[in-house]
């Protein structure tokens, strides 16, 4: 899976640069010389690539979460969105605010509980914020990062049942 990771992220930088419906198309058509399906779309900021071992969506350009990501799992407001991500029964998601580590941090506590999660650890390593939570069979890893007045929020979800 880590070449279909390779050929998202790749075609996730043709949609970057907005190349167009001719240019997805050529995009397609390549990959589906080495067997992979894909469909790109430059125009939504979205890659969906298929193979045998699984389906892999990412959306970058377009500010906005890919539409599988877990409706539960906070995600914090005003953040613009600069990257998400779905494979099989993983998810993930980059974020970035100009809101103070801490108040995000303090917000991630209370929504992630309010939504059912547990917190199964916390820690504040002065410009890094790590939680990990469970909910099911699922567990979430929140890490805050923060330089020149941005905070990085990057989220990770994985199930184990998968």
């Amino acid at each position: 899976m880590k070449y279909v990771a390779a050929v998202a992220v790749g075609a996730l930088c043709l949609v970057a640069v907005g190349c167009g419906k001719s240019a997805d198309k050529r995009a397609e058509d390549a990959l589906k010389q080495q067997g992979i399906t894909a469909k790109i779309d430059s125009s939504a900021g979205k890659v969906e690539v298929q193979t045998q071992e699984g389906t892999l969506s990412v959306s970058g350009a377009s500010g906005k979460l890919v539409d599988a990501f877990p409706k539960d799992v906070y995600v914090y407001e005003g953040a613009k969105v600069m990257a998400s991500a779905v494979n099989g029964p993983g998810c993930a998601a980059t974020l970035q605010s100009s809101d103070a580590m801490d108040k995000i941090a303090a917000a991630y506590k209370a929504k992630m509980k309010e939504n059912g999660w547990k917190e199964l650890a916390s820690s504040n390593l002065g410009q890094q914020v790590a939680l990990s939570y469970q909910k099911d069979t699922r567990t979430a890893g929140i890490t805050l990062s923060s330089a020149n007045g941005v905070t990085t929020i990057a989220i990770g979800i994985t199930d184990t049942k998968m």
